[in-house]
């Protein structure tokens, strides 16, 4: 063997030997670098999300690490923010279930501050819960009733009077509330029952007790009988008192006016002067006994309300006025007014004792009235303006009161009934009358009437 063949032997042995030791080290390498990744799972798999691999290794090993923290890096910000998210549902659900707390603290307290039956039944009428209630004894329901029924607790007639309203409570599906006394110890209690639909077939019942307010309506309804039965004696009592006066007065007024034309001038002049005042006060004395018996008719005889057409009703007192009018030189304007449901007569009564009140109390010039309305809500607003010598806002109220006067009789005649009348017919009506004036600026009577 020469020595060329040994050295190539040599050579190649020598290379053998370093291409196993460099396979033999990256196999140790691999499978070291393979062992750390394991050991990073695993720790991650344990819940360390804060591990990290070595990125020192070359190619497809450093690529790995390099994915494994930054997988590593992902999860333990997704972890934080979880942390985060968890932390805030905890302060949620305490803060809810304080809230919670609290709130049904405050329904105890209101519970107990009430005098109300509270219960929840079934739709057979059968007690699931007795809800707290105030500590009076006369409206605590025993806590054993829970299972029993309502009906079975009450009367006959009442207990059947609960089952209707159960029923109609069951079939609407709707709140329904009555009203009906129970027995109590002996002593008769108002109850207003509410059944309340909750979820299917449950009931919430609540029972207030209204036995003092039944007291006062009881006691308010005597009242206003015995007001009715007052009012309606005194009406009678003017309108007989009025109607019986007439003829004597008629009687005394004539034969007044007789001794007038047969004995003036021919008696002294005290005479004269006495038989003057005789005859003027039975005059004025007839005309307010007719104006009383105007006044008591506005109730007493008032006809039904039928529709009515406010446009003919101050057409005709226009009619009735008319003299008056002419005299006066009075200009009357007016808009078109409205069909109401009224009594057509007192209509015209209205619009007389209005328009004949604007001409009475006319300035120096000639009187001039407009005449109109406006619709406000579901009444009807009408106004009666003049150009007269105005009224003092002071007395704005007295006009309207029985035989208040302003203005001596010698200057303008009357008997103080007018407005008065004006006001109980529009009453009647269920409407409002009242004036807005000033002295020497004219006046503005409005009344107000329902809409159809």
């Amino acid at each position: 063997m020469t020595t060329l063949t040994q050295i190539i032997l040599v050579t190649a042995v020598l290379v053998a030997l370093g291409a196993i030791t460099l396979v033999f080290w990256l196999v140790r390498r691999s499978a070291r670098s393979i062992k750390i990744l394991k050991a990073g799972v695993d720790r991650i798999r344990q819940g360390d999300l804060d591990v990290r691999l070595p990125e020192i290794y070359p190619g497809e090993l450093g690529d790995l690490a390099h994915g494994f923290n930054a997988m590593a890096s992902s999860l333990s910000a997704k972890e934080a923010q979880l942390q985060a998210y968890a932390a805030e549902l905890d302060t949620r659900v305490q803060q809810r279930t304080q809230a919670l707390a609290n709130s049904e603290a405050e329904m105890r307290s209101v519970w107990s501050a009430m005098t109300d039956v509270i219960l929840v039944t079934d739709d057979h009428g059968q007690i699931l819960r007795i809800a707290p209630t105030s500590p009076e004894p006369a409206y605590q329901v025993p806590p054993e009733y829970t299972g029993r029924s309502i009906q079975d607790l009450l009367p006959f007639e009442q207990a059947m009077v609960f089952v209707e309203k159960l029923h109609a409570a069951q079939d609407t599906r709707q709140l329904v509330q009555f009203e009906i006394p129970l027995q109590i110890d002996a002593t008769t209690f108002w109850f207003s029952i509410t059944i309340t639909p909750m979820q299917e077939h449950t009931l919430l019942w609540v029972g207030r007790d209204i036995t003092g307010r039944k007291k006062i309506e009881e006691e308010l309804h005597r009242l206003n009988a015995d007001l009715a039965r007052s009012n309606a004696e005194l009406e009678q009592f003017a309108y007989v008192a009025s109607h019986d006066l007439q003829e004597p007065l008629r009687q005394i007024a004539s034969y007044t006016r007789l001794l007038e034309k047969r004995y003036k001038n021919r008696l002294d002049a005290d005479a004269d002067e006495f038989i003057g005042y005789t005859v003027d006060s039975a005059t004025r004395m007839q005309r307010l006994i007719s104006d009383l018996l105007a006044y008591s008719r506005v109730s007493m005889h008032g006809k039904p309300f039928d529709l009515t057409d406010l446009n003919e009703s101050l057409k005709q007192a226009l009619f009735n006025l008319q003299i008056t009018i002419e005299e006066n030189q009075a200009s009357i304007t007016r808009d078109r007014l409205p069909v109401l449901k009224a009594d057509a007569t007192q209509m015209v009564q209205l619009f007389q004792n209005l328009v004949g009140n604007a001409i009475k109390f006319h300035s120096q010039e000639p009187p001039r009235i407009h005449i109109s309305s406006s619709r406000v809500g579901d009444m009807w607003a009408f106004e009666v303006r003049d150009n007269g010598i105005g009224i003092d806002p002071r007395f704005s109220e007295r006009i309207f009161i029985l035989f208040q006067r302003l203005h001596d009789r010698s200057v303008y005649p009357g008997t103080g009934i007018g407005l008065a009348i004006c006001k109980r017919i529009v009453e009647r009506h269920q409407g409002k009358i009242w004036v807005e004036s000033e002295l020497g600026k004219g006046a503005a009577f409005y009344f107000t009437l329902p809409a159809v």
